[in-house]
């Protein structure tokens, strides 16, 4: 059945029931037509994917309670159970299926489960994505399984980059381990070698402390000078304010930031502030670093335009 077929007997099902007349897309667009059980009722009849994701996106707009939860993941592991790896259109809608819905509700006690089809090499490029939601589960278990993962040449990319983000022991041997997998392609390879770089990064920056930080407001009149780095165009401008320091930034304090800028997570933000002397002058320089991206940092300088006109000509 084509999912234009499939749209028009749901349409004429939710007609049928009172419900709109307006069909899926009505049904998705206003949260008051129909409840998430009416909708899950639904779920289980429908046979296309993109209906099926559709149906399953509406349900979680209606802000489905624990209990709705329970039932939508049992919903949705039959239609995992019954996965036809030839069919590329399911293929494609439940991977979107696996790293959103299923990911925000799965629980603990699927870990084996989740476990058992993530194995599976019927479900081919699937497999990866499960290592997400054992990600989102954080449970003892989930992250046994992720080490298990990170053995296999399929999965060991994307299980060692949860590991990563978890900060959990063993991770750093076991890219060291990847590494020398002769199953494990080049390019894979290459994306563990950043995630171990990364790691390595981190877990530098958690045994620094930094002696520079300050919640204090920074005074009016100041010049701002920003820009979004790499780690590497990080280091880079951290050396040339060095540079252009005659006290008071030295290599330990470029340690501190990038220390600082490593171990940032998603949406935060840190200050610092140095006392500097430049051209023989006291100064103060404000440093603030925002992560809105995990491949780079948004670093912002604040000083007098003086300051900042010598940091303009040399960055």
């Amino acid at each position: 059945m084509t999912f234009s077929d499939e749209k028009s007997l749901v349409d004429s099902e939710l007609q049928r029931r009172g419900v709109t007349t307006g069909g899926m897309t009505a049904v998705y667009q206003n949260t008051a037509l129909s409840s998430v059980r009416d909708l899950l009722e639904l779920l289980q009849f429908v046979q296309t994917a993109q209906s099926y994701y559709i149906i399953l996106g509406a349900i979680f707009l209606r802000n489905p309670t624990k209990t709705d939860k329970e039932l939508i993941i049992e919903v949705i592991l039959k239609r995992l159970r019954e996965f036809n790896p030839r069919d590329r259109d399911e293929r494609t809608f439940l991977s979107l299926v696996i790293m959103n819905p299923l990911a925000k509700s799965v629980a603990a006690k699927h870990v084996d489960e989740i476990q058992r089809i993530m194995f599976d090499e019927r479900y081919d490029s699937l497999r990866q994505d499960f290592t997400y939601v054992l990600y989102k589960i954080r449970t003892p278990a989930a992250i046994q399984c992720l080490k298990k993962a990170a053995l296999d040449a399929t999965l060991a990319t994307s299980a060692l980059y949860a590991l990563s983000q978890l900060k959990t022991d063993e991770t750093v041997s076991l890219c060291e381990r990847a590494l020398k997998n002769p199953d494990i392609s080049p390019q894979d390879k290459q994306s563990i070698r950043e995630t171990l770089r990364t790691l390595k990064r981190k877990l530098r920056a958690g045994q620094v402390s930094y002696s520079h930080l300050t919640q204090q407001s920074m005074p009016k009149g100041l010049v701002e000078w920003s820009s979004n780095l790499d780690d590497i165009g990080l280091l880079k401008v951290l050396r040339k304010i060095q540079q252009m320091c005659e006290s008071g930034f030295t290599k330990s304090e470029i340690v501190e930031v990038r220390s600082a800028a490593d171990n940032l997570e998603l949406n935060d933000a840190i200050r610092f502030r140095f006392d500097v002397i430049v051209e023989g002058r006291q100064e103060v320089l404000w440093v603030e670093l925002f992560c809105d991206d995990e491949q780079a940092i948004d670093l912002c300088l604040f000083g007098s335009p003086e300051l900042i006109a010598m940091l303009e000509k040399t960055a």
